[in-house]
Protein backbone atom coordinates (compact mmCIF):
# COMPACT_ATOMS: atom_id res chain seq x y z
CA UNK A 1 0.00 0.00 0.00
CA UNK A 2 2.95 2.29 0.16
CA UNK A 3 5.19 3.67 -2.57
CA UNK A 4 5.54 5.98 -6.04
CA UNK A 5 2.29 5.78 -8.57
CA UNK A 6 4.39 3.79 -10.44
CA UNK A 7 5.75 1.09 -7.88
CA UNK A 8 1.78 0.55 -7.16
CA UNK A 9 1.00 0.98 -10.81
CA UNK A 10 -1.42 3.95 -10.30
CA UNK A 11 -3.87 1.42 -8.39
CA UNK A 12 -5.56 4.32 -6.64
CA UNK A 13 -7.03 2.19 -3.94
CA UNK A 14 -3.79 1.43 -2.50
CA UNK A 15 -2.46 4.87 -2.75
CA UNK A 16 -5.53 6.15 -0.92
CA UNK A 17 -5.38 2.96 1.77
CA UNK A 18 -1.33 4.39 2.24
CA UNK A 19 -2.34 7.84 2.68
CA UNK A 20 -5.28 7.15 4.96
CA UNK A 21 -2.30 5.02 7.07
CA UNK A 22 -0.17 8.32 7.67
CA UNK A 23 3.07 8.69 8.80
CA UNK A 24 5.89 6.22 8.66
CA UNK A 25 4.16 4.51 5.57
CA UNK A 26 6.34 6.12 2.85
CA UNK A 27 8.53 3.51 0.94
CA UNK A 28 12.18 3.18 1.35
CA UNK A 29 12.68 5.41 -1.63
CA UNK A 30 10.55 8.11 -1.01
CA UNK A 31 10.93 8.10 3.42
CA UNK A 32 13.34 10.81 5.15
CA UNK A 33 13.53 11.13 9.00
CA UNK A 34 16.16 13.50 9.98
CA UNK A 35 17.45 12.93 13.21
CA UNK A 36 19.01 15.77 14.90
CA UNK A 37 21.85 15.03 17.67
CA UNK A 38 24.04 18.17 17.76
CA UNK A 39 23.22 21.82 17.74
CA UNK A 40 24.17 24.68 15.41
CA UNK A 41 27.67 24.97 17.46
CA UNK A 42 27.94 21.51 17.52
CA UNK A 43 26.74 20.15 21.12
CA UNK A 44 24.88 17.77 21.46
CA UNK A 45 21.52 18.18 22.10
CA UNK A 46 20.72 16.82 26.28
CA UNK A 47 17.08 17.75 26.36
CA UNK A 48 18.37 19.74 29.62
CA UNK A 49 17.20 23.56 27.65
CA UNK A 50 14.26 24.64 26.14
CA UNK A 51 14.18 25.33 22.65
CA UNK A 52 13.84 29.23 21.74
CA UNK A 53 11.59 30.11 18.76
Amino acid sequence: MFGTREYLKNNCMYRMAGAILGIFGQSKEEAIYPVYAVDADGKPLDGSKRCRR
